[in-house]
């Protein structure tokens, strides 16, 4: 709302003049005189009107988003009452100017956005140690000097001597926001207001470059840092802070249903899914993916039902899908693991979004599922899982297709069958390769068998001896 008004303030300084008030400016000396004048000199400037709309354009234009008017503000002034807005509160002026790049700045934030133009540049023309000297000589803030040194990571020596070195990119963002705690976060091509972040990430998102710049900006906790730099701790901040973390949280994690998709989705509810397979839909409710998917099931399957954006999606609207669900679709020990995930993925989906008839999409899913079923190793198991996916196919239901592929009790039976097996196999191995070494000639093994034989005859020999001997006694 703030934004707004100051939009009004500025569309009514353009009706009172017929014009444009700064045409013929360039953005940097706009800025500039926005810095070091504030924006209602610099865009008022000899606008001759009435004290009342004097009144309400200073306070429509008030830099400080605190003290800038808001809609009561307004309808007390528009009811005839008399309002006395905030002066502006500019910028600290040196005793002396910072030279940068042949030009002459007076004061700090003047001077944080002329380094701000340009990034590579400033990396190699900018010295911490200068600026630090001249905040504490000029300016006459030695907290000031002293923290900024310790935010870029460079060591004081002597008198802030010992040369320049080039700054990081992560340096030279941190050392922009100690100079100005009050512009946006700066990142190399990035300039971003901080409760922006998320929306950024929705309208450039498909800007070639801008997902490398965004993640690097959070990986390396930039947002965060901004935080620690405001001089003002406001009750908003806590939400960015848990906005932050949350963005950092997700971009962490490579596997699909996190990521920078996550990001974009999560922090951007109704912004539709941007999966190829989807796109032509314009889906921009959970509930109507899978019945996406199975329009696009209709035409050519030469892909899978599943990407990164599909996966973040339907994960950012649903919230509560289990992790080992989620995980399953990064397991890449094996071919049969992985389309196992997402079967398992998009049936939890089907069932939570209560679509309970998707046959093309079932077959779609089926259609890959050859090396699952070719991972038993049981003919017998083979075919039993073949016609359950058959059935769940023929029914149009994933949950049934899941229930064919996670069936924990087919997989352990063929596992153990299969170890059987195998142990025999060695056994049978072994005996074969004894036998071809010449064990049935071997004098041991013949001496050890016929002891046996000879056991055995003689208990035969005595079994009989004593039957006959019982018969003749009876009779």
């Amino acid at each position: 709302m703030g934004d707004d008004l100051y939009a009004f303030g500025i569309m009514l300084v353009f009706l009172l003049n017929g014009k444009n008030p700064v045409q013929g400016m360039t953005r940097q000396a706009m800025v500039e005189s926005k810095i070091s004048q504030g924006t209602y000199a610099t865009v008022v400037r000899n606008l001759r009107t009435s004290l009342p709309i004097m009144e309400l354009l200073r306070g429509l234009l008030c830099d400080d988003p605190r003290e800038r008017w808001v809609l009561e503000n307004l309808s007390i002034w528009a009811n005839g009452r008399h309002l006395s807005p905030k002066q502006p509160s500019l910028p600290h002026r040196g005793a002396r100017p910072f030279i940068y790049r042949e030009t002459k700045y007076w004061n700090l934030r003047s001077l944080s956005a002329a380094i701000g133009q340009d990034w590579t540049a400033a990396q190699t023309e900018v010295d911490a140690q200068e600026i630090a000297v001249w905040i504490r000589r000029s300016l006459g803030d030695e907290t000031l000097s002293e923290k900024l040194l310790e935010t870029t990571g460079q060591a004081k020596k002597g008198a802030f001597g010992g040369g320049s070195e080039a700054l990081s990119d992560r340096a030279l963002s941190r050392l922009l926001m100690v100079m100005d705690p009050a512009a946006p976060i700066r990142y190399r091509e990035l300039s971003l207001e901080p409760d922006g972040l998320p929306q950024a990430l929705a309208i450039d998102f498909e800007t070639p470059g801008f997902q490398e710049l965004i993640t690097e900006l959070i990986m390396r906790r930039l947002p965060q840092s901004w935080l620690e730099v405001q001089p003002h701790a406001l009750a908003e901040h806590n939400a960015l802070q848990r906005t932050f973390e949350d963005l950092y949280n997700y971009i962490s994690r490579p596997q699909q249903g996190y990521g920078i998709e996550r990001c974009l989705y999560q922090f951007n509810p109704g912004w539709p899914c941007l999966s190829s397979l989807v796109r032509e839909a314009y889906v921009t409710d959970v509930r109507r993916l899978l019945p996406a998917l199975e329009a696009r099931a209709a035409g050519a399957q030469e892909v899978e039902p599943m990407d990164r954006h599909i996966a973040a999606f339907a994960c950012s609207q649903l919230g509560d899908i289990p992790d080992r669900t989620i995980l399953a679709l990064g397991d890449t020990s094996s071919e049969a693991a992985r389309i196992s995930g997402v079967v398992l993925f998009l049936a939890e989906v089907a069932q939570r979004t209560e679509n309970h008839h998707l046959p093309k999409l079932a077959t779609w899913l089926a259609s890959y599922l050859k090396p699952f079923v070719d991972s038993f190793h049981s003919r017998q198991l083979r075919d039993e899982l073949q016609r359950a996916i058959d059935s769940a196919v023929k029914a149009g239901s994933l949950p049934d297709l899941a229930r064919a592929v996670g069936n924990h009790e087919r997989r352990e039976k063929d596992e153990r069958g299969f170890d059987f097996a195998r142990r025999e196999y060695q056994a049978l191995e072994r005996e074969c390769q004894a036998l071809e070494g010449g064990k049935l000639t071997d004098n041991v093994f013949v001496s050890a068998r016929a002891r046996s034989a000879s056991a055995v005859v003689a208990g035969l020999a005595s079994g009989v001896g004593l039957l006959f001997m019982t018969l003749l006694h009876v009779t």
